[in-house]
């Protein structure tokens, strides 16, 4: 079923839909768009930062190893939101390279629902130790977390009042 007639199902069925439920069935139901092919480039819809310049991925990488070489010091959960190609962990795992006790102590993480960026994300990325999933799930809740995002806010379905 299209986008329009799963939204038009939804309106015949409840009446009307707010905004945080049109966005929801936009992205990510049927053929929605963040389910779509990959929209991110510089011939699809949207280019973002880590895209552009490697700089971005590195600057972040080194101040992901300082809050965790002056906060945490353990093993912990490396988490990412919505990784789009894999561009940024690519930067901020070859920027880290420097600093193996960081990597070692790294669960990583990678939360996304679009299936072809998946693959291409695990193409780019070749690590073994990275467990990926459509939704917010961590199995070792035990250990600390770093949660990042870049880009990830701007599909969620929000409420408007």
């Amino acid at each position: 079923m299209t986008t329009k007639k799963l939204i038009i199902n939804e309106i015949n069925k409840e009446g009307s839909i707010d905004v945080g439920k049109f966005i929801q069935l936009c992205q990510f139901e049927n053929n929605g768009y963040y389910l779509k092919n990959n929209p991110i480039g510089k011939q699809n819809d949207f280019i973002t930062a880590p895209e552009i310049s490697q700089m971005f991925g590195e600057i972040f990488a080194i101040f992901l190893i300082n809050y965790w070489e002056n906060k945490i010091k353990t093993d912990f959960n490396l988490v990412e939101l919505g990784p789009g190609k894999g561009t940024l962990l690519k930067d901020i795992l070859r920027t880290s390279s420097k600093k193996q006790d960081f990597l070692n102590a790294a669960n990583v993480i990678l939360i996304e629902k679009n299936k072809y960026l998946i693959k291409l994300q695990k193409k780019i990325l070749d690590v073994d130790n990275i467990n990926w999933s459509e939704e917010f799930y961590i199995a070792n809740k035990n250990i600390p977390f770093i949660i990042y995002s870049n880009e990830f806010f701007d599909c969620f379905p929000v409420r408007q009042f």
